[in-house]
């Protein structure tokens, strides 16, 4: 894998942790309901984790998310997770300087009962490692996949896999990133945050869903040669 970059924190000065958080729309109340739970999660991770930067990424909202205390940056046209996470990551690139990243999804919240101190999980870690939050288990695999509500990538990974493809705008942009990092020999493993995952996913809200993500699976079987099962009928594609 070539010359080993070590991190701020393994040479011994404290641990620099960013959060990006990629959200659309549930931010305000008073147009959305109950949907501010994407900033409840945002504060609260923010307010625990002191030392940690959270970046939220605003996909183009139609309210444009404000707050007085969070970094945020809006995106002009909504797009693919991927490319939303690589506006996260490239922003953050400006300031530096980062041990951690740490990819979450809007519909997560800090697990009840717990700290919710993410950083101290962190630095447990192991910079050769690329984290998800739980195992995703294909039988037909020699390994198993992470599930990606949220993902720990190390500054030494990010370094040598470098950015999501944006071209698999609607799914597989995680096990496409995971592929890429044990391609290079670095290890796959589950990170127990004290966050927890409410599967409230905003992308069912696209009635065209289901046929990008049709498409961003035959394109990941392509790129990687690894066959992998559909979630949608064909009717459900075609619609």
């Amino acid at each position: 894998m070539g010359s080993q970059v070590l991190s701020g924190f393994e040479k011994g000065d404290a641990m620099k942790a960013a959060a990006i958080i990629v959200s659309f729309d549930h931010w305000h109340n008073d147009q959305y309901g109950d949907g501010s739970w994407a900033r409840e999660f945002a504060h609260n991770l923010q307010r625990l984790n002191p030392t940690m930067k959270v970046l939220v990424v605003d996909n183009a909202s139609r309210i444009p998310y404000t707050s007085e205390t969070l970094d945020i940056i809006h995106l002009g046209k909504r797009c693919g997770y991927g490319e939303a996470l690589n506006h996260g990551l490239m922003h953050l690139q400006v300031q530096g300087g980062f041990d951690w990243y740490v990819t979450l999804n809007n519909d997560c919240q800090i697990k009840t009962g717990t700290n919710g101190d993410v950083v101290r999980v962190l630095e447990t870690l192991s910079p050769n490692t690329l984290y998800g939050s739980g195992v995703n288990r294909d039988t037909r695999l020699t390994f198993a996949w992470q599930w990606s509500a949220w993902m720990c990538i190390s500054a030494k990974i990010f370094q040598q896999v470098g950015y999501f493809d944006e071209r698999l705008a609607a799914a597989f942009e995680d096990f496409d990133y995971q592929r890429r990092a044990m391609d290079m020999d670095f290890g796959l493993d589950f990170a127990d945050l004290p966050i927890e995952h409410l599967d409230m996913h905003t992308r069912y809200e696209d009635r065209d869903y289901p046929k990008r993500w049709e498409a961003a699976r035959l394109l990941f079987e392509t790129k990687h040669k690894i066959s992998m099962m559909s979630w949608y009928t064909q009717e459900e594609i075609n619609r």
